[in-house]
């Protein structure tokens, strides 16, 4: 592995792990608590499964010669279409799926070849590889939401 390539697994390795710790710690009121903007804790738990899940979805794209443009402000169209059906999710699914999403793409992003990533990575796309932003940026917004 290259440095780069051993930083983005280490970071997702730590997110992952962060998000099994509050899964397993979480009981029904938490996963109904609202987390930001009406979301619930839940809901934002199907929202990191969903982009985990289409993450490795563009990635086998990728490999298979697809052209991928960065989604820009489509993510926020997916969001927002996204969001009623995440919403209605049974907390407890929704948490279950969070975290078997992330140990998939987790371990797909891992498997992937530095003559893969290198290109990826000088494109300005991280995010792809290092799932750990996207997914810090939302534990972090439910712990807060727990604490209070």
């Amino acid at each position: 592995m290259t440095a780069g390539v051993a930083e983005y697994v280490r970071a997702n390795d730590e997110s992952r792990a962060r998000l099994r710790a509050l899964v397993e710690r979480l009981d029904r009121a938490q996963l109904t608590r609202t987390a930001f903007e009406g979301w619930s804790v839940a809901a934002v738990l199907a929202h990191l499964a969903f982009w985990d899940r289409f993450n490795v979805t563009r990635w086998r794209a990728r490999l298979g010669g697809a052209q991928l443009q960065a989604l820009g402000v489509l993510d926020d169209l997916i969001n927002d279409a996204a969001f009623p059906t995440w919403n209605a999710l049974a907390p407890d699914i929704a948490a279950s799926d969070a975290l078997a999403s992330a140990e998939e793409c987790d371990a797909f992003v891992a498997a992937l070849a530095p003559e893969v990533t290198s290109p990826w990575l000088a494109e300005g796309r991280p995010r792809s590889l290092y799932r750990s932003e996207h997914r810090g940026e939302h534990l972090d917004d439910i712990e807060r939401a727990l604490a209070h």
